[in-house]
């Protein structure tokens, strides 16, 4: 199914089938864009499951669902991040969040070094299930606002958006998509984008080692999610502690990448410290 990991990835990150990235976001994100506009920051490849299945190992198979789930598009000047969440836990908003502030926190600094602008980031997340119990149609956007005006504040820089599966759209387009991810199918009056989504599924169906690797990756999701309800449950969960470790680690990379950036481009350890609010020490000590 399109709504698995493997499935989302195949669909959305295949080089081979740019047009149906192409309808996506055009669809989903209002951006109208051409094949050679478009940068699949980790595009798909059969390699990645052919590696994963002669390794066979559950560290192996949890790897690859994270390059899986990780779809991200440069998008001539946006930054657009997507992610397939079907079976949501209690924290499911809370990590959406800190991953669209994460990137945007990473490309404002990029854009210091470099001069250029800032580009937009914009994070769609298509999940299962209802997140909102109300009437309104199932794609919601959200920005800063004005809690008195409603006054946009950035409001084409940062934006989050949801797509609930458990609602119907009553927009044709999305109408259309929906009724892809639920089925995994295009029907006659289809756009041709989606038979050509449909037919991808369609040839994994029969790819023995897809097929393998999609039902290996779906346990392993139900698994891992099951163990982190059960810690929640039970008040030992530890996950915000490795995700804040492993945010920090990201962090440091990207900060010392840009370091070393700001050196080549000629500038001084106190000119880089002025503009990462670092210590003149901190900028040394990075070789």
């Amino acid at each position: 199914m399109p709504t698995s990991d493997l499935g989302f990835k195949m669909v959305l990150a295949s080089p081979a089938h740019v047009r149906v990235t192409v309808a996506f976001i055009r669809d989903f994100f209002g951006i109208e864009v051409t094949p050679d506009q478009i940068r699949i920051t980790d595009p798909y490849s059969i390699r990645a499951v052919q590696i994963t299945l002669a390794d066979g190992s559950d560290q192996a198979v949890a790897a690859l669902r994270k390059t899986l789930r990780d779809l991200t598009f440069e998008v001539d000047l946006h930054h657009l991040i997507v992610e397939m969440q079907v079976r949501t836990d209690s924290r499911f908003v809370e990590r959406a969040v800190d991953y669209v502030a994460e990137t945007f926190a990473n490309e404002f600094r990029a854009a210091r070094f470099t001069g250029r602008s800032i580009r937009p980031v914009w994070s769609l997340n298509v999940m299962g299930g209802i997140l909102f119990p109300d009437d309104g149609e199932p794609l919601r956007s959200f920005t800063f606002r004005d809690d008195t005006t409603f006054a946009p504040l950035l409001p084409q820089l940062l934006r989050l958006a949801f797509f609930e599966l458990g609602k119907r759209p009553t927009d044709p387009t999305l109408e259309a998509w929906w009724h892809f991810f639920t089925t995994g199918q295009a029907r006659p009056r289809d756009p041709e984008y989606l038979h050509e989504a449909a037919g991808i599924m369609e040839r994994a169906n029969y790819n023995p080692e897809e097929a393998q690797m999609a039902t290996l990756l779906e346990r392993e999701q139900w698994q891992l999610q099951d163990q982190l309800e059960d810690a929640h449950a039970q008040g030992h969960f530890q996950g915000r502690a490795e995700e804040r470790a492993a945010a920090e680690r990201q962090r440091q990379t990207t900060l010392a990448s840009n370091i070393r950036v700001a050196r080549a481009k000629g500038l001084g350890p106190q000119d880089i410290a002025d503009i990462l609010n670092l210590s003149v020490a901190e900028v040394k000590a990075v070789d």
